[in-house]
Parts: C-alpha cells; structure tokens; sequence
C-alpha cells in the first residue's frame, strides 16, 4: 500500500507543473480556482502530519514538494490576478 501512495504523491505532484508552467508562461491565471488552490494545500499539510507521525521520510519529503508546489502556484494566480485589474478612471 505505501507503494500506491507513494505514486500517487507523485503523480499529484507532476499534475501541478503544467498548470505553474502555464500561468507563468500565459501571465494569466484566471482559470485557477483560488479555492481548490488553499483547500489542497491545506490538505497536504494536514497529510504531512500524518506521514510524520508514521516517521516515513518518503511521505514527507513528497508531502513538502506538494506543499511547496501548491505555494508557488497560489502565489503565482495571485500575482497574475492582481497585475490583470482593469485600470481604474480614463
């Protein structure tokens, strides 16, 4: 069973670069949902614990790269979101 979670960190990890590599190159984020950003993040923070507790090392290094991931994600959508605002007055 760790294999399949292991795998699946993974591949959860590989799913986030498209979507960085996509903001940073468009300069747009406006097709990322905010949300769903915070919520897995959140989730994988609270999995990290998990895998603490279960003193895997595998698990939280994969657990740190997701959280991290999903940091420069949320930050970069924010960034982009502010530099796209509609000047105001003229």
């Amino acid at each position: 069973m760790n294999i399949l979670g292991f795998v699946g960190i993974i591949l959860m990890n590989i799913s986030m670069c498209p979507q960085i590599y996509r903001i940073i190159k468009l300069k747009n984020s406006e097709a990322i949902s905010i949300a769903n950003v915070v919520l897995t993040g959140v989730a994988l923070i609270i999995f990290y614990g998990q895998a603490v507790e279960s003193k895997n090392v595998m698990f939280c290094v994969n657990y740190v790269i997701g959280t991290l991931l999903q940091a420069v994600l949320l930050i970069a959508t924010l960034w982009y979101r502010k530099r796209r605002r509609p000047c105001q007055g003229t």
